[in-house]
């Protein structure tokens, strides 16, 4: 009486309220187990013979989907070295980078490096990677 006096005063306990939250969190733990143990399944197993039950589940002889992709992100490791460091770029490998509608203001490294006389591949991948 002592503490609920000094750390709750002027408030009782509302033993309806406390006997409703404990069949709250009852029914809740209750929901919980029968879920996990009736419904849920797990998808990260190592067979795939629940996902076989699925209409429309591609079966090892069936052919692959094909498809084709609307762009591609290709980068370059810096860490790796490629052994064609100094081989020379023609103009014309670097003009195919280039389409005819990339906006102007872009890949300005490249195109600089397209004014230059001779270019190396090395030079071409870190103007393309930076722009």
């Amino acid at each position: 009486e002592r503490y609920h006096d000094t750390f709750m005063p002027g408030w009782r306990p509302e033993r309806r309220l406390a006997i409703w939250s404990a069949v709250g969190a009852l029914v809740s733990c209750i929901w919980l187990a029968l879920y996990l143990r009736f419904i849920y399944r797990n998808d990260r197993s190592d067979s795939i013979a629940r996902w076989t039950q699925l209409e429309g589940h591609p079966t090892p002889e069936a052919e692959p989907v094909s498809f084709t992709p609307d762009f591609m992100l290709v980068f370059d490791n810096p860490g790796v070295e490629h052994g064609d460091e100094d081989t020379e770029v023609v103009q014309g490998s670097m003009e195919r980078l280039l389409l005819e509608h990339t906006d102007p203001e872009s890949f300005l490294r490249l195109k600089a490096l397209m004014k230059q006389e001779k270019t190396t591949k090395s030079a071409v991948r870190t103007a393309v990677v930076q722009d």
